[in-house]
């Protein structure tokens, strides 16, 4: 049996019932244009047009030709709602699941704060080293003939995690010799790790020296643990 096209159908059915292109418009509620173009074959008709159209005028075109496409229609239209309501339900399970993590870290943070509480006097001591410090013989007398050379003096600089000693000429404002590296300070015991010397202290590269320090106001004073070096600096910046 042939097939008729759409557009044959409905100026078939359109003429059987004697009504004009507009009067079709009017009842599909769709426009006289739209109708006209359908009728000539400058357009496809999409399915709900035709299913429309088919509706209005009383035959089964739609049903009949567009059958198999109404259930691919249909079917996709299950499927999409199947799959929003399958992903609903994993959203509020992975939505469960990043509360419940989240909630474990927080609890594990508050239990590690609780049981390793930090050492506050020992941030704020190490804090008040940081500066530029002045060696001196007493509390309140440089070290002015270091090296027995007139006019010297030796400078800690420390910064948060490393030191220098520079030896000064205060006559020249040149600096003698130096020695850098690392440090630690925890409660009351500071420890230097020497990474790099000039000329003058390469025996001490790699040596670390450890002191006991007792800090007050600007003055630091250090008694050696494995060396010979008692010593007191004053903070001058």
């Amino acid at each position: 049996m042939k097939c008729v096209s759409f557009k044959d159908k409905l100026i078939e059915v359109r003429k059987a019932k004697g009504l004009t292109q507009e009067e079709v418009a009017n009842l599909c509620k769709i426009t006289a244009r739209t109708i006209q173009r359908i009728e000539t074959g400058a357009v496809s008709p999409r399915p709900y047009t035709i299913k429309l159209i088919s509706e209005v005028l009383g035959f089964e075109y739609y049903y009949s030709a567009n059958k198999k496409k109404l259930k691919v229609l249909e079917s996709v239209k299950s499927d999409k709602i199947s799959f929003f309501k399958r992903n609903k339900s994993n959203y509020k399970n992975l939505i469960k699941s990043i509360i419940i993590v989240s909630t474990l870290i927080i609890v594990t943070a508050v239990l590690l704060a609780f049981l390793y509480p930090e050492d506050k006097s020992s941030v704020t001591i190490e804090n008040s080293l940081i500066g530029k410090w002045r060696l001196c013989i007493t509390d309140d007398t440089p070290w002015e003939d270091l090296f027995e050379r007139k006019g010297y003096y030796r400078y800690k600089i420390i910064s948060t995690e490393t030191f220098i000693v520079v030896d000064t000429d205060s006559l020249s404002k040149n600096f003698y010799s130096y020695f850098m590296g690392n440090y630690q300070a925890y409660n009351g015991i500071y420890s230097e790790t020497i990474q790099h010397t000039d000329s003058c202290f390469s025996m001490m590269a790699d040596v670390t020296n450890i002191f006991k320090y007792i800090l007050k106001g600007d003055t630091l004073y250090l008694e050696g643990t494995n060396n010979c070096y008692n010593e007191i600096w004053k903070k001058v910046e």
